[in-house]
C-alpha cells in the first residue's frame, strides 16, 4: 500500500497490492474524500485459481482447474461497496484448463431440457461431460448487475471439447449463469478488502 494525504479532504491510494488465492490482485490508482468517501476504481486480478473464486462465491456445482485473470469495477458511496461489470479470462499460459462439473444432478436436470436428441447420444455426451469436463479452450467468466438489489450476476462461457473413448464433442459457448446472494459477495469482499 503507498497513500498519501496531502489535505484533511483528500487521500490518495497511490499504489495497493497483494496476494491472494495463488494470485494477486490490485486496485488503479484514486483519490477521495475521507469525510464524505466516494470510490470509483478497478480491481486488477492476475493468475487467481479459478476453484478459489468458485469457493469464495459459495459454487459447489462444478468447479475450474486454471488460473484466471482480469479486471473488476468497484465503487464506495453511502457506506455500501458497489460492484460494477467485470470480466476474468483463463490465463493463455494455461493450456490444461478444465471445467468439471462436481454436482451430477445439476447437469443431469439441464440434459433433460435438451429435446431433439436421440436419448442414446445424449446419456454418451452427458457421461462424458461428468466423466471427463470440458478440456477448456476459453474461458470468460462476468460479473454484474443481477435484477434484485444486492446480487450479482456470474456467467461463465466455456468453450473447448470433452472427450472420452466413445466420443469428442466441440463445444462452443457452454453459458451458466449465477445470482451470487449479497451474503456470499460480502464474504468475497471480506477476503479482499
Amino acid at each position: 500500500l503507498d497513500w498519501a494525504m496531502p489535505t484533511m479532504r483528500r487521500l490518495e491510494i497511490k499504489r495497493f497490492e497483494a496476494s491472494i488465492g495463488g494470485g494477486a490482485i490490485s486496485l488503479e490508482p484514486f483519490a477521495l474524500d475521507p469525510f464524505k468517501p466516494v470510490l470509483q476504481s478497478q480491481i486488477h486480478i492476475d493468475h487467481l485459481e479459478g476453484n478459489q473464486l468458485l469457493e469464495w462465491l459459495g459454487e459447489k456445482r462444478f468447479s475450474v482447474e486454471g488460473s484466471v485473470s482480469g479486471r473488476l469495477a468497484i465503487g464506495w458511496r453511502d457506506g455500501d461497496i458497489i460492484l460494477g461489470d467485470g470480466i476474468l479470462q483463463l490465463d493463455s499460459s494455461e493450456h490444461d484448463g478444465r471445467f468439471v462439473f462436481e454436482d451430477p444432478s445439476f447437469l443431469k436436470e439441464q440434459f433433460d431440457s435438451f429435446g431433439g436428441i436421440q436419448e442414446d447420444l445424449k446419456n454418451r455426451f452427458l457421461s462424458a461431460l461428468l466423466e471427463e469436463g470440458i478440456e477448456i479452450q476459453s474461458l470468460e467468466i462476468s460479473l454484474g448487475a443481477a435484477p434484485e438489489t444486492g446480487k450479482i450476476l456470474l456467467r461463465m462461457a466455456v468453450s473447448g471439447e470433452t472427450k472420452n473413448e466413445l466420443m469428442e464433442v466441440p463445444i462452443e459457448g457452454f453459458v451458466i449463469n449465477n445470482v451470487i446472494s449479497g451474503e456470499d459477495l460480502g464474504r468475497l469482499m471480506g477476503l479482499i478488502g
